[in-house]
């Protein structure tokens, strides 16, 4: 609270210069002899001081007038009491009326503020508990009675009454004790200029001659520590504002050159970016120009391989095509007829000169076995002469040894008029059988290779019907599909589709292209139909990811009636092409590729994936370079999609190959058959047949009309085995669990891809 008193007393600046000046004047007076005090009060002034008019420069006239000569009156009186002579009071009083009615206003102001501010209490201490008095104008300092000199400072200071009454209010709202023991003079402008920092209590108040009561010394303790704090607190905070002042000039200092720093920085940034700009710009138009040489590099790359893959393709269909001279010199060919009389050309078979030539052996060979068989024959009817010791020249034992010459070179008979000794019939009958045993086995040599010769003509002719079916194709031009893909040449033919083989310039591969092309002529619901089955086949199949699927690489469209679809090429051919070179497989080699066919249906019928192919036949079964089996075309497959079930409605009846298709794809009744995937272990069964046994086991021969006629499927109850080729007993069971008449017995895919002759039997050789 001091601190605030005297914070305000250090604000009044400009106020209180006119005080500061009295107070000097005050200050010489109280340096000099001070008056003595006499028991009724009244100042005795030393020796040529007696009179309150006499003039002395320590007792200028201002301060004689608030010199109490009475110091029994109380500090808010006025000194016009009867001790005055009345001349005198009578000027005082006229001197006060001609200072006006401001300087009587700010008297009656501050003795009503001496009588609220200051209690009624002795300044030696806090008074006992008694009723507190009303405090009048004329009484309001009789608890601070001085025993000395007391003077009126409101009398002699009117313009500092408002600091001294904020001073008052201040000291008032310390505390009542505070208050108590507050002296006015203690808060005012005149004790700060009495009181110095290095002056002791004591020595303010014997220069104030005021007595040296307890609360009088404290409260001058108070106001000396007050000022000693204040200077103090002042040199600190002094200090302290140089120290932030220096403290503030410093940052601002680093701040400039934080800033300088800054603005280069950037500066260099800047330079930096813009030379990273260009240099990124330089880079780019590089890159870019880099980019143009190696996409036109590319582009002629790409033209150069896709003439080189036309040059090589029309040069192997030259070479092709001079083969197919040549064989068919050898092995024949197709040529067109009339038939009969009528108009009507058909395609005849016409033998080359190899088959012309073994069926002049066979015919040779038969005339000779019928020309040995008679003179054998002819034996019995000649007539035996008596037999002679000597053997007949004819009877040397060089003829049985001599039964292959035999078989080309025909003895004439000897005349039927000379008789044989039975020792010469007997000995020329087994040179007759030795020549007819010779040549049987040329007839067998020839019949081999009449075989070889027609497994030839069936690959020639297949031959010739892909080059026939090429010529007629619109795509035989090695065009380029989809700006990637060259067309070399046909593959093969089915109903409604062509297999190109290809070449994929960009993945640089062989691929397998097949066209999809709608007939025109076809109405709008069949076209959908058939647009419908190739969208499935290619949703079917594009999620296939099998090392025995086929795999699916790519499918667009290249008009509104032609599509394509992009598949694995393998280069092994397929499993009909193979069957038609080699008749029949050994049966370890029949079970290798039957384990993969069954490990791809698995696959295929995996609770996830629940597809039915439908139409597995030798013809979709292709193998790889390395001989690997791969199933394709799944243009006829079926989804399960219904959750839990293990079959579906057959609504496709009369579609796939009949020599393959169980019996239940053949029933007829109110409601569509149900199929499931036992339909594919049927067909597998029936594959292996056919490549153990070269056949295959249900209607053979039979075209597939017959066999719907016939109902040769529906009546296939048993399994007949030939005796040769000789196979081992578990393969025959496995064959006939897989072509088990009911559905419900037959086992499906799963079972039969973990059957022990499958997953782990040891083969026979």
């Amino acid at each position: 609270m001091e601190d605030e008193i005297f914070h305000k007393l250090s604000q009044h600046g400009s106020h209180t210069q006119q005080s500061s000046d009295r107070l000097r004047l005050l200050e010489a007076r109280l340096t000099g002899p001070l008056p003595t005090r006499t028991q009724q009060g009244l100042e005795a002034f030393p020796e040529g001081e007696d009179s309150l008019e006499a003039p002395s420069p320590r007792k200028p006239p201002e301060f004689l007038e608030l010199v109490s000569s009475d110091s029994d009156r109380s500090f808010g009186q006025s000194l016009e009491g009867p001790s005055a002579p009345p001349a005198k009071r009578r000027k005082r009083q006229s001197k006060a009326a001609q200072d006006g009615d401001s300087n009587q206003e700010l008297r009656t102001q501050f003795r009503r503020l001496d009588a609220q501010v200051l209690p009624a209490t002795p300044p030696h201490g806090p008074a006992k508990a008694t009723p507190e008095k009303k405090t009048t104008p004329s009484s309001g300092h009789a608890a601070c009675k001085n025993k000395g000199r007391s003077a009126m400072i409101s009398n002699f200071f009117p313009k500092v009454i408002d600091e001294e009454r904020e001073v008052a209010a201040a000291v008032s709202s310390h505390g009542a004790e505070t208050a108590s023991q507050c002296d006015f003079v203690a808060a005012s402008p005149l004790s700060s200029a009495l009181a110095p920092a290095n002056e002791e209590p004591e020595a303010v108040m014997e220069s104030l001659a005021m007595p040296l009561t307890p609360s009088a010394v404290a409260l001058a303790q108070r106001v000396v520590e007050a000022e000693r704090q204040r200077d103090k607190a002042l040199e600190e905070a002094h200090v302290r504002a140089e120290a932030a002042r220096a403290a503030i000039t410093q940052l601002q200092q680093e701040r400039d050159a934080a800033l300088e720093e800054a603005q280069a920085t950037k500066a260099n940034v800047v330079a930096l970016k813009e030379e990273e700009e260009a240099k990124y710009k330089r880079v780019l138009e590089d890159t870019e120009a880099i980019q143009v040489k190696l996409e036109q590099r590319v582009t002629r790359q790409h033209a150069a391989l896709t003439e080189m893959v036309v040059a090589k393709a029309r040069l192997e269909r030259i070479v092709s095509r001079q083969e197919m001279e040549s064989a068919s010199g050898r092995l024949g060919r197709m040529s067109m007829q009339r038939i009969g009389l009528s108009s009507q050309v058909a395609e005849v078979w016409e033998d080359g000169a190899a088959f012309v030539s073994l069926g002049e052996r066979l015919r040779a060979v038969a005339e000779n076995r019928e020309a040995t068989d008679t003179l054998r024959k002819g034996l019995k009817r000649r007539p035996q002469a008596q037999s002679t010791s000597a053997p007949s020249p004819s009877s040397s034992s060089s003829m049985p040894s001599s039964s292959a010459s035999a078989a080309s070179t025909l003895m004439p008979p000897p005349p039927p008029q000379v008789p044989m000794s039975p020792e010469d019939v007997q000995q020329r009958e087994e040179v007759y059988r030795a020549r007819l045993q010779a040549l049987k086995n040329e007839e067998l040599l020839l019949m081999k290779e009449k075989e070889r010769l027609q497994m030839e003509k069936a690959k020639h002719v297949s031959e010739l019907r892909r080059m026939r079916e090429e010529g007629a194709s619109q795509f035989n031009k090695h065009m380029v599909l989809a700006d990637r893909y060259v067309l070399t040449h046909l593959l093969g033919r089915g109903g409604f589709s062509e297999v190109f083989k290809a070449y994929d310039t960009v993945e640089l591969r062989e691929v397998a292209c097949k066209i999809h092309q709608l007939n025109t002529q076809w109405s709008e619901a069949k076209k959908q139909n058939y647009v419908k089955h190739t969208v499935r086949e290619y949703n079917i199949h594009k999620a296939l990811q099998h090392p025995n699927i086929v795999q699916l690489y790519d499918v667009f469209e290249l008009d509104a009636n032609t599509f394509c679809t992009i598949l694995e090429y393998c280069e092994g051919g397929d499993l009909d092409s193979y069957l038609k070179t080699n008749r029949i497989l050994g049966e370890r080699e029949a079970r290798i590729m039957m384990m993969q066919v069954l490990a791809g249906l698995d696959y295929v019928a995996d609770p996830e994936r629940r597809v039915i192919h439908y139409d597995l036949k030798p013809g979709n079964i292709l193998f790889d370079r390395h001989g690997v089996v791969k199933i394709t075309d799944f243009g006829l497959s079926k989804v399960i999609e219904e959750q839990g079930a293990d079959c579906l409605e057959l609504t496709s009846q009369g579609a796939g190959t009949y020599w393959y298709l169980p019996p239940e794809c053949f029933e007829v009744g109110n409601r569509p058959p149900q199929i499931s995937n036992k339909v594919d272990v049927w067909s597998a069964g029936v594959i292996f047949y056919q490549m153990l046994y070269g056949h295959r086991p249900f209607g053979h021969n039979l075209s597939q009309e017959k066999i719907l006629r016939e109902e040769v499927i529906i009546r296939a109850n048993k399994v007949e085995f030939p005796a040769k080729p000789v196979v081992s007993n578990e393969v025959k069971e496995f064959i006939q669990l897989c072509l088990t008449h009911r559905q419900a017995d037959r086992p499906d895919v799963r079972a039969a891809a973990n059957d022990p002759y499958i997953s782990g039997v040891r083969m026979k050789k």
